[in-house]
């Protein structure tokens, strides 16, 4: 059985950490809607891959301000 240090590493880790220290570092410049919402995501919902629901839900609202705008 292989140890926990020799499975290949999840591709995505430290995505979080990496978004928030952007956001940090510049502020919402340059972040695309769907990262905002992420972002946004990520607060309340520990352990799960936020972007692809972030992209649909920017999918179903029609962009950015819809997403905001909607209740």
């Amino acid at each position: 059985m292989p140890k926990i240090k020799d499975l290949p590493k999840y591709p995505h880790a430290g995505h979080r950490q990496r978004l928030r220290a952007r956001f940090l570092q510049s502020g919402l410049d340059g972040f695309l809607g769907y990262e905002l919402v992420e972002l946004l995501l990520t607060l309340g919902t520990p352990r799960r891959d936020c972007k692809q629901m972030a992209k649909q839900v920017i999918k179903k609202f029609g962009g950015l301000r819809g997403a905001l705008d909607s209740t």
